[in-house]
């Protein structure tokens, strides 16, 4: 009888914790044990509108924005796109192109922004954009790590974005950007400085979030033909 009763009372229990879930009409339930009857009603649960309400809102201006991101295939202080650049071995590095080989590159982009939402189209900031790049020099024969190419470049750029869609919590813009750049460039027999200019072209852009939020980035330049990242808006709360 008492594994019975327990076994009454786990059911019951699973019933309180599934039929709220589950029910979209007031239910009723009648339980009897050794110790009584028990009368249950349940009542559905309301949604709160509050959520809807607050993704619906729209973002204001006048605020504060910082980003940090990652980014792919941008364009160096060599005017080179990173995708594209490649190191070859040299006669005045000390390696003939028969004897010797140079790996696949491997780059890393960082970048930096901050700014200000003077109006809900319209954005001023800046960013910081560094892009490093190694490839590794090998003995052809037994293609042994020999030497290692360089190369370091840095970014800075004041950006001008436009948005031609806010709605809730998503935005859509446009950006332009120009400025400078300097590489840093590591050969086995010399080291070097490349200074360009710097530039940015943002086809478009999406946020998606308040005050935190993720960005994607589609551009060409200086912060790459790919960027995304997350950033935070500060005092973005409508004025009373």
């Amino acid at each position: 009888m008492r594994i019975l009763t327990a076994i009454h009372r786990a059911a019951f229990m699973l019933l309180l914790l599934v039929i709220p879930h589950v029910t979209s009409a007031q239910t009723r339930f009648k339980f009897q044990d050794s110790l009584g009857s028990y009368r249950v009603v349940f009542t559905p649960h309301v949604e709160s509108q509050d959520d809807a309400v607050r993704y619906r809102k729209p973002l204001v201006a006048d605020t504060h924005e910082l980003r940090l991101g990652i980014a792919y295939s941008v364009l160096t202080a060599s005017m080179e796109y990173t995708t594209d650049h490649w190191w070859n071995p040299h006669w005045d590095d000390g390696y003939s192109v028969g004897d010797y080989v140079v790996g696949s590159p491997n780059w890393l982009t960082f970048g930096v922004e901050g700014g200000r939402w003077y109006k809900d189209w319209l954005y001023f900031g800046g960013a910081l954009v560094w892009s490093g790049g190694f490839s590794g020099i090998y003995d052809y024969s037994a293609y042994k790590r020999v030497d290692t190419y360089s190369y370091n470049s840095y970014s800075l750029l004041p950006i001008v974005r436009f948005a031609w869609l806010r709605r809730g919590i998503v935005q859509l813009y446009s950006g332009l950007g120009f400025g400078l750049s300097v590489a840093h460039f590591d050969r086995p027999t010399s080291v070097g400085v490349d200074v360009n200019a710097a530039f940015d072209v943002t086809f478009i852009g999406i946020s998606v979030g308040r005050n935190l939020f993720g960005y994607f980035d589609i551009s060409g330049g200086s912060r790459g033909a790919i960027s995304l990242g997350v950033g935070y808006r500060f005092l973005n709360k409508n004025k009373k």
